[in-house]
């Protein structure tokens, strides 16, 4: 691709390419230059061979042997029609906060391989999902990037027969966020996380542990779980932790309102601490709520809904997100949260998809988890330390 007047290495080594091809300099069936020689030959790298050859294949000019190198192509598709040089990008929403990033990463990678990006917004929505997946598929695109509707962990994703159906006809198909069998998938940790973010509060005197998460979107259950079945381990007789859950509707904020003021109320009330205070040491009793949010859009709700009951953040209530959002990083505001990796996810999944194009493998599926890294502010109070971390 050439962009004022700029063309990039994979382009060189793709025309180049193209030109043996057409003064049958390397004639159909001869072997390719290999990706190290081609690599040496224009001083640059492997993956950016890779995207020029993906592009070959694609347009069923190459073929990838596993294990001998890249051949040109003898025959054409055997597609009855053309298929297209677009990249569908499918995600649940398209403005949220973990959301631009990655897409301006990966259209970035996929108009750096020679193709053009398409981007959808299935809104959340199983119909609306297939209603786009059904027309990318009649437009023969060269491959697929999905963030799946799934509502909850023991679901089948409502669409996974039509996604099976548009790769048995020969789309390659990379899964965000999720993991289903016969599917390349890159996501989070989710679990492993909201194990991380029990231990952190544990370890700094915590034992009144709450989860804030809403169902409809399977990794904040594997966040919740996790957190939850750390803190049953931690657990012990001597030494009690209290768990406790605050699950929130599936719809927007504002029908978290009432349920989020009426349980900071219930739990900073004199009532609970009473009823607790005599099952914990002195230490212990004087150490603020503790939560742990599927998301920083829930954190950051909880925090106004605290502040506007004259509520202090961490003295009275030590708060974790998840996504590491713009808003959370102000220093008005300073949320301790895990940080959802959006442009190195958006790079990433391409990576994978365009491997898929080049090679034609189909299997085996790639599994990719990613550990998100928590990022220490000071919306969590340390007993240990005597101040805000």
């Amino acid at each position: 691709m050439v962009i004022g007047g700029f063309v990039s290495k994979a382009d060189e080594i793709y025309l180049w390419l193209k030109e043996q091809f057409a003064r049958d300099a390397i004639s159909i069936g001869d072997r390719l230059p290999s990706e190290p020689e081609l690599a040496r030959q224009f001083s640059t790298s492997r993956p950016l061979v890779r995207q020029a050859l993906a592009r070959l294949v694609h347009e069923s000019l190459v073929e990838t042997r596993q294990g001998k190198g890249s051949y040109r192509s003898a025959r054409l598709s055997d597609h009855t029609e053309a298929v297209s040089s677009d990249i569908a990008v499918v995600l649940p929403n398209l403005s949220d906060y973990i959301y631009p990033e990655l897409v301006e990463a990966a259209g970035t990678a996929i108009r750096k391989g020679g193709f053009q990006a398409l981007f959808a917004c299935s809104e959340g929505s199983a119909e609306v999902e297939s209603e786009i997946l059904t027309q990318f598929f009649t437009r023969n695109i060269g491959g697929l990037i999905i963030s799946p509707i799934c509502p909850g962990p023991n679901q089948i994703l409502p669409n996974l027969a039509l996604l099976h159906h548009i790769k048995t006809a020969g789309v390659p198909i990379l899964l965000l966020d999720h993991e289903a069998s016969g599917f390349s998938s890159l996501f989070l940790d989710d679990y492993e996380a909201g194990r991380q973010a029990a231990r952190y509060l544990y370890e700094r005197g915590h034992r009144h542990c709450t989860v804030c998460w809403r169902e409809g979107h399977r990794p904040f259950y594997f966040r919740a779980q996790g957190y939850i079945d750390e803190l049953k381990h931690l657990n012990n007789p001597r030494d009690p932790v209290y768990i406790d859950e605050l699950l929130l509707p599936n719809g927007p904020e504002a029908g978290w309102y009432k349920l989020m003021r009426e349980y900071v109320l219930q739990r900073q009330g004199s009532t609970y601490h009473a009823a607790t205070r005599g099952q914990l040491n002195k230490s212990q009793s004087q150490l603020p709520l503790a939560v742990f949010c599927a998301n920083d859009t829930m954190a950051l709700a909880l925090r106004r809904i605290a502040l506007e009951l004259g509520l202090q953040i961490p003295q009275d209530l030590s708060l974790i997100g998840f996504d590491d959002s713009p808003l959370v990083r102000l220093r008005e505001i300073d949320l301790t949260s895990f940080r959802y990796p959006s442009r190195y996810l958006g790079e990433r999944a391409v990576d994978l998809l365009f491997d898929q194009i080049t090679n034609r493998t189909f299997g085996p599926c790639y599994t990719i988890k990613i550990m998100p890294p928590l990022i220490e502010r000071s919306s969590v109070w340390s007993e240990l330390m005597k101040e805000p971390l």
